[in-house]
């Protein structure tokens, strides 16, 4: 029986390895032949951009529709109390925090230090097993550490109730905090480094990601998948290669007040509806936004600034988007198959740095210009507004 149970866990490592070396070997071979295709027949530079995004984003949608969790490898521990306890006398493979608040192995740097609170008092280097609801752990600024082993898990909180995260830095896990069916809980002050996924959050709500810095995670900052009522908040997400922050079938989630600078993609919102994106500064990313197949966000207050596509939109109906600065963006908007609301109906839309060069013969009207700043034939800014929006104002 242990035979078969290695050779399945195995078999999986193998596919999810497979799954992202055939992603990678993808979008280097595309973006390769586009290039190629594109210098022989001479294209602006606008389009090479706008055409590498459409191959970015059909890439995004085949990882998307083909991507495997690995939650679905770990069985519930709905009775953590039942769970089979590592011997004390073996090497340890994995830090417990059991339900009735022992931490195991006894030698741990994580202790107990008050009913309820547990605090790191070292480096830690084995992943972390929480099976209590109702805890604080505080990294008190060290550091968990992996060996960027396949589908390692920093510190696993999943079925958990209300646990908070403070103070602690994540470095060499494929996931780097995973919430699976997570409550309640919250991540803040903490640092994610050159995991593969720093927080991976699916079929869980009502939790917070704040306060966090992500920098140079592999694949994703964070991963959120068929959750709702979440909120990602005042966090500094850069550096970031692929994804950067990912919401996926999911809804009624908050992304505000982030920093979201110098990656490939900033977010990404795939079938996903009802999310709010506020206040945030998307600036210097490939592209800074972008909605496949979603309907019903609300993009809003943000600053969008500087990058080579400022918000795209594919498939996609009635996200309203207005109140936003696009500024010195190479492509303000990039819109496939979409119709959109670029203004709140009544009196305000966007600002848009090239306004001035794109209609000349405006005139001002009070706030807006006479003249709508036009994206396609489906979509147009009725209203766009002749000054930037002043975000930490109007908020």
């Amino acid at each position: 029986m242990s035979d078969k149970k290695v050779k399945k866990k195995g078999g999986f490592k193998e596919r999810l390895n497979k799954i992202r070396v055939r992603h990678q070997r993808i979008l280097a071979a595309h973006e390769a032949k586009l290039k190629k295709t594109l210098k022989r027949r001479g294209w602006s530079r606008r389009n090479i951009i706008l055409a590498s995004c459409f191959t970015i984003i059909t890439l995004l949608f085949i990882a998307a529709i083909t991507w495997q969790s690995p939650q679905t490898q770990r069985p519930p521990l709905e009775n953590a109390e039942n769970v089979e306890q590592q011997p004390t006398n073996s090497i340890p493979s994995a830090v417990y925090i059991w339900p009735d608040g022992r931490v195991e192995p006894s030698t741990s740097p994580v202790v107990k230090v008050g009913e309820g609170y547990y605090m790191f008092v070292g480096n830690v280097s084995l992943p972390i097993i929480v099976l209590k609801d109702n805890i604080v752990i505080d990294g008190a600024g060290l550091y968990l550490l992996g060996e960027d082993v396949l589908g390692s898990r920093g510190m696993d909180i999943s079925y958990r109730k209300n646990i908070t995260i403070i103070n602690l830095r994540i470095k060499g896990f494929d996931y780097g905090v995973y919430l699976h069916l997570t409550e309640g809980s919250t991540i803040s002050n903490c640092e994610f480094a050159k995991n593969y996924c720093g927080v991976w959050v699916s079929n869980s709500s009502l939790n917070h990601i704040t306060s966090n810095s992500f920098m140079e995670n592999k694949g994703y900052a964070i991963w959120l998948k068929s959750s709702a009522n979440n909120s990602v908040s005042s966090n500094r997400l850069i550096q970031h290669s692929n994804y950067t922050l990912y919401i996926g079938f999911s809804g009624n989630n908050t992304i505000k007040a982030n920093i979201i600078e110098n990656n490939r993609l900033g977010i990404f919102l795939f079938q996903s509806a009802r999310n709010t994106i506020a206040m945030n500064n998307i600036s210097k990313n490939f592209e800074g936004i972008h909605m496949l197949q979603s309907s019903y966000n609300l993009i809003t207050l943000n600053d969008i600034i500087a990058n080579d596509v400022g918000l795209g939109s594919s498939e996609s109906f009635n996200n309203t988007i207005c109140l936003n600065n696009f500024i010195d963006n190479v492509a303000n908007v990039n819109v496939q198959n979409s119709t959109e609301k670029w203004d709140d109906g009544i009196s305000m839309g966007n600002y848009w740095s090239d306004y001035r060069d794109k209609y000349p013969q405006a005139a001002e009207q009070r706030e807006i210009w006479d003249m709508p700043y036009v994206i396609d034939e489906r979509n147009e800014d009725k209203y766009p507004l002749i000054r930037k929006v002043n975000i930490k104002q109007a908020a």
